[in-house]
C-alpha cells in the first residue's frame, strides 16, 4: 500500500539527514482513527519525523464573493449583481474552494 511506503520512507533512518518533502492533501473530517492515512500519519509522528500540517479553512461567503468578482472582472455597481450567485455557489460548495472553482468553471464559463 502506498501509505505504508510513505510512512516507511519518512521514518527510514538512512534518510534522516537527507531532505525529503512529502506533500499531500486530504479532508480531515473524512478520515477516522482507523483510516489508513491517519495510521500512516501516526506512524510518522511516532518515528520522530518532522511532520508539518497546514489547515486550510473553508472560504467564507464574503471571500467567495470577492473571488468571483475578481474572476469575472466586474467592478462598481455590477458587483452587487453577484450576491445571489455567490449565495447559491456557497450553499453548494460549503466553502470548499476546489468544488467552488469547479462549479464556476462548468457553470459560468460553459454557460451550463
Amino acid at each position: 500500500m502506498e501509505l505504508n511506503f510513505l510512512a516507511d520512507l519518512a521514518s527510514d533512518r538512512r534518510l534522516k539527514h537527507m531532505p525529503l518533502i512529502i506533500l499531500g492533501a486530504y479532508r480531515d473530517n473524512e478520515i477516522g482513527e482507523q483510516h489508513p492515512l491517519q495510521i500512516a500519519l501516526e506512524m510518522m509522528k511516532a518515528s520522530s519525523v518532522k511532520l508539518y500540517t497546514i489547515d486550510i479553512l473553508p472560504f467564507t461567503q464574503h471571500e467567495m464573493k470577492e473571488l468571483l468578482i475578481e474572476i469575472i472582472g466586474w467592478s462598481g455597481e455590477r458587483v452587487d449583481q453577484v450576491a445571489d450567485l455567490t449565495a447559491l455557489l456557497f450553499e453548494k460548495s460549503q466553502g470548499n474552494l476546489v468544488f467552488y472553482l469547479e462549479v464556476i468553471s462548468t457553470s459560468v464559463w460553459t454557460d451550463k
